[in-house]
């Protein structure tokens, strides 16, 4: 499963002592890794499969996609049926899994900065394109909604 994948290719976390468990909020700073609307949130269900461990979004045809924040790309390639698949280790033990993309521009190994493009979303005239984004930590899931719709708020007022 693409949650298997993400564990799999997740770097070890460096934690600070006192163990517990890791705070599930997304940093304030991080950045859309696309333009567009959440068409399907975190935890929804489609017909009688599980709850949806990550959002997708709605974005136009041909959209960039770029990094939510810096990090190491740890896969980007063909994986089963979710075609093309971008995952980053990303500084504090997170996780990005990103998949509906066209073209990926990134390598395993490759260092990334917050806000470079990493690839592109299908072109079509005939319908919009959709972008799943899952962010995981310590392997949970973590609801990317509030985070998105704030990326999303922010590159209105300063774009």
């Amino acid at each position: 499963t693409l949650r298997q994948l993400a564990a799999r290719v997740q770097r070890p976390s460096r934690r600070s002592g006192g163990g517990g468990a890791a705070p599930a909020i997304i940093p304030a700073g991080w950045q859309s890794p696309a333009a567009g609307r959440i068409v399907h949130a975190f935890g929804t269900r489609e017909g009688e499969g599980p709850a949806a461990q990550g959002a997708t979004v709605r974005t136009r045809s041909g959209a960039q996609v770029q990094a939510p924040a810096t990090g190491e790309v740890a896969y980007a390639g063909l994986f089963r049926s979710y075609g093309k698949v971008l995952i980053l280790n990303v500084e504090g033990g997170y996780v990005v899994v990103l998949t509906g993309l066209e073209t990926i521009n990134a390598r395993v190994g490759d260092t990334v900065r917050a806000g470079q493009p990493l690839g592109e979303m299908p072109s079509s005239d005939t319908s919009a394109p959709e972008l799943y984004v899952e962010v995981r930590r310590e392997g949970r899931p973590i609801d990317p909604g509030r985070w998105l719709s704030a990326a999303a708020d922010r590159n209105v007022r300063d774009g």
